[in-house]
Parts: structure tokens; sequence; C-alpha cells
């Protein structure tokens, strides 16, 4: 939103559009081709200007290999002076300023010495450049704010959240799963000849034990997923199937209880989360950690705002906090439980950046602004100053922000279907997908393992009527036959 115009002209007559201070004494722009060209020094920095090879936004680039929102700005700024302009970086890549001994550094210092005619990027106005330079009415301002997670999906609980900790293909895979077991089962039973179902059995066998009715082989599969311990398993084949389900089930539950546990804390954080709205807020909790440069901690303790004051103090007190700016988001938005203050402007930009796990919260106005910087009683100052100002009033300036400030993909639909990026969400079969194929080898291989045991001739006994020496000597009826 732009500034009222009544303000931008205090400010513009309180820098003084007209120094007094001189630096170095420069030469009026000389015509090319009939218009005026304008050298602007400036420093690559996203989005206002960028090497054109890393990135453009529908197709507009600057003859010289440049783009971003300032290059736009002055193209349209020059268009309607009927000027031309070339950019040059500043060779030490500082906004820069005047030293003390007079020496001029940074974009700024190209000004002060003549070798730019104007200075072009998100330049404060201080002291030091308001002795020095002259700087044109604001084009834009900034404040602090506040770059904080997004609540992700897995904050959202209801009826079902005891659900949540796996995906709806996840959960068919484990029902499904317990049929695979019990259908492996029957096939063992089947082919051991130390199993319930074998051929022998079948025609002797009336009442043959615990493992000598389908349902049992279910009861099995069942037990095993809910953690019950049926009876002992006697033969090598049956142990080895039942020994890769049991292992299946113990991982699954684990990997449960600990997702599910982290949507709970996810849920109380999301809950923070959508409450903070400004400095206040951010102050006042204490789930989320936050910090910024140190600078930044100073500058708000000297802040005329409370809110601000408490949370420079914080951010003043806890000095492992402290992260510079790229590795600040990155952190905000990886982290899930951290909150990074900075300068709107650059927060705006790089929340539009992927992963889309992040927003910006609590835009505060604390009359920092962002001027361009032109040699002392150039004879152009005054139009510069006229149709920057006209870019202001006539909404030019606020097209080129939206376009460059938000120029990332992520919109407010994927900040919503992106946010389980990070922190808590729910596992799928692409990180449980290899447990299930070890429990069909683990199938597969009982299966081989009840062949060998035909094949190598393994005996049972025939059961007798009375149930009398035949099941004592059956393995099949080792444990029944203790128990008796």
């Amino acid at each position: 939103t732009a500034l009222p115009i009544t303000e931008m002209f205090n400010l513009f007559l309180a820098v003084g559009i007209f120094g007094i201070v001189l630096g170095d004494v420069c030469q009026p722009v000389s015509p090319v081709a009939g218009k005026r060209r304008f050298t602007v020094s400036s420093i690559l920095h996203e989005p206002y200007v960028v090497a054109d090879e890393k990135k453009a936004i529908d197709g507009f680039h600057d003859p010289n290999g440049y783009t971003g929102f300032m290059v736009e700005v002055l193209e349209d700024l020059f268009k309607r002076m009927n000027a031309t302009f070339q950019i040059v970086l500043a060779p030490d890549g500082r906004y820069g300023s005047v030293t003390s001994s007079g020496q001029g550094v940074g974009a700024v210092g190209e000004v002060f010495h003549c070798r730019a005619d104007l200075a072009a990027a998100d330049l404060v106005a201080h002291s030091n450049r308001l002795d020095n330079v002259a700087l044109t009415v604001p084009f834009q301002h900034t404040g602090y704010a506040i770059l904080i997670p997004t609540p992700s999906d897995s904050t959202k609980q209801g009826l079902f959240a005891l659900f949540d900790p796996y995906d709806v293909a996840t959960w068919v895979v484990i029902l499904a799963a317990c049929f695979v077991v019990f259908l492996a089962l029957v096939i063992v039973f089947w082919l051991s000849p130390f199993g319930a179902l074998s051929g022998k059995l079948r025609e002797s066998a009336q009442d043959a034990g615990p493992q000598s009715k389908w349902l049992n082989a279910g009861w099995w599969a069942y037990a095993g997923l809910v953690q019950q311990r049926p009876e002992s398993m006697s033969f090598v084949s049956g142990r080895f199937l039942i020994g890769g389900w049991f292992f299946v089930v113990i991982v699954v539950v684990s990997v449960y209880v600990a997702n599910f546990a982290a949507f709970r804390t996810a849920a109380a954080t999301g809950d923070t989360l959508e409450s903070i709205d400004g400095f206040a807020d951010l102050a006042s909790q204490t789930r989320l950690h936050y910090g910024g440069p140190s600078w930044m901690g100073k500058n708000m303790m000297s802040a005329s705002s409370e809110e601000l004051n408490r949370a420079g103090k914080f951010m003043l007190s806890r000095p492992e906090n402290f992260l510079g700016l790229d590795e600040g988001v990155n952190e905000v938005k990886t982290n899930g439980s951290y909150a990074y203050v900075y300068e709107y402007w650059p927060l705006r930009y790089r929340a539009s950046l992927e992963p889309c796990t992040a927003r910006v919260v609590g835009r505060t106005v604390v009359g920092k602004f962002f001027s361009l910087a032109l040699p002392k009683n150039m004879p152009y100052e005054e139009t510069i100053n006229h149709m920057l100002l006209n870019m202001v009033t006539d909404g030019t300036i606020e097209i080129y922000e939206e376009k460059w400030f938000d120029s990332g993909p992520c919109t407010d639909h994927d900040l919503a279907t992106q946010s389980d990026q990070r922190g808590a969400r729910k596992l799928g079969m692409k990180e449980m997908g290899g447990l299930f194929v070890l429990l069909l080898i683990t199938s597969v291989l009982a299966i081989v393992v009840a062949v060998i045991e035909r094949l190598t001739g393994g005996k049972v006994p025939a059961a007798s009527g009375d149930g009398g020496e035949g099941k004592k000597d059956n393995p099949l009826y080792e444990v029944k036959a203790e128990s008796e």
C-alpha cells in the first residue's frame, strides 16, 4: 500500500533535495542518439537487480543483461523522461556511503565521485547519504515483519485423528498383509509334513490341535497384528513365516506411535502459528523460538513500539538464534518451530519461493524508505523526482511490486497443499512399501521351506483314535502334549 502523498512530500522536504554539501562536480548527462543516457550504479540483490541469465519474468530483460524490480522501474522512469540507461555494478558489491576521509564506497560512492549518474537499489535514507548525495522521493517504504511457518494439514485434528499417522493406502496394505499372511499360513500348513493340514492328518485326525483348522491360521495372522501371543509354532516353515510377520508388526506399531506423537506436537504448534498476527503475539508466546540478524534485535530495541522492544530483547538474549537472511528463511521453511524477523520486502519475496511452507505476518512500518541516489545539484533531479512520484501515485510501483515480490510459485493454494513438506505428515507406501515387500519375500521363503520339509521326507506318525502315543511323538502337538 502506497504512503499518503503528504507523508512522502514531508519526507522529501526533510531530506532536502537541493543539498548543500557537494561531492565532486559532476558533468551533465550527455545525449546518445538524441536521448540522454544515464549510467546507473547498482548491486545484485534479488529481486531488485538480477543477472538476466539467472532469472527473467514475462520475457522482460535489460539490454545490459539485468532484470528485476529495480530494472523495470528504471525502464519505466526513463521512458517517461525520453531517456535511456545502462547498468554498471558497483565494484565492491556494496550499497555504499562516504567515509569520514571523504572516500565514497559502493554504489553510492560511484555517484559521489561522478562515475555514475544515478544509484538504484533498495537504498535506505540515512544521515551519511543525505549529507553527501541527493536522494529522490521514496519509491518504496519498508518495515519489520515476521516469517513464520504455515500451519500444516497435520495440525488439523478431527474425529478420526487416530488414523493420521498413515495414509489410506498404507492402512489398506496393512490389512491386505494380514490376509496374505493368513493365506501363506494355510499353504504352509498344507505343504509341510508337520502342518496340521497335511494329507495324513486330514485323513486320520479328528482333533489335531490348535493348528488343525483354517480359522486358526486366521487367528495367527490377527494375533500377530494386534500383538497377542498365540500358541507356539512347532515347525520351521511356520516359525519362519510368523517370525517375519511379527517383525513387520513391530515396525508398523513403532512407527505409528512415533508419528502419532509428532502429529499431536504439530497440532499444538499449529494452534500457535494460527494465532500469531504480529509482534505482540510473537513476544507473548513460548512455543516458537525466533531470531534474526544481530542488528535487527538492536534496531528493534531502539524502536518506540513496546512489542518491538520485547521481541528485540528476546532476540538479543538468544545469540544462538542470530541467523543471516538465507539461513534464517531456510530454517523457517524446514524446521516448523522457528520464526525469523527481518525487513518486509526481502521476506515477502522469499516467502513466494519454494518450498511453500512459510508466510509473512506482522508488517510494521518504522519509517524506513528506499530512494534513488543522485549527484547533488544536477539539473535532471527535479524531473526524476516528479516522474518517480507519478509512478508511486498512479499505482505503477505497486504493480511492479506484485509482479516481482510475488513472483515465486507459492500461491495461497500452494501454501495449503505443500505445507506438509516439513513437520508431521502421513506416511505412505513410499516410506513403508519396503517393509511389505520384505513380508512378501518372507512368505515365499516360508512356502519354499515347507516344500523342502516335505521333499526331505518328514514323517508324521498317524494319530490314534484315543489320542495316545501318536500325538506325543508328533512335534505338531509338542505344546499340547506337555500340557497334558
